[in-house]
């Protein structure tokens, strides 16, 4: 297989969006952070996503609301101008 074939197939794993109700593997969870900017994932079962696909999450609830924070660096208070997509999951 070519490299650009993995590639496209690497990234057809991606979901596009986090569906509330369907179950997704750690792999799935971990490149759908990395691919999406305004992304924030919550669950109790997990602290850190390693890319397996041994362990699935379904995906409770869905939010679109404005992140609200302070820039620790700088103490800023870190005003937002577009909404972050915040999903709570649990294992499935």
């Amino acid at each position: 297989m070519k490299e650009r074939e993995v590639i496209l197939m690497y990234k057809s794993n991606i979901p596009k969006e986090l569906e509330i109700g369907n179950s997704y593997t750690e792999g799935q969870i971990s490149s759908f952070i990395t691919s999406n900017k305004n992304v924030v994932i919550m669950g109790d079962e997990s602290n850190y996503f390693n890319g397996s696909d041994d362990k699935k999450y379904k995906v409770i609830k869905a939010y679109e609301k404005f992140l609200h924070k302070q820039d620790f660096g700088s103490g800023a208070y870190m005003i937002p101008n577009t909404k972050t997509k915040f999903y709570i999951i649990e294992k499935a």
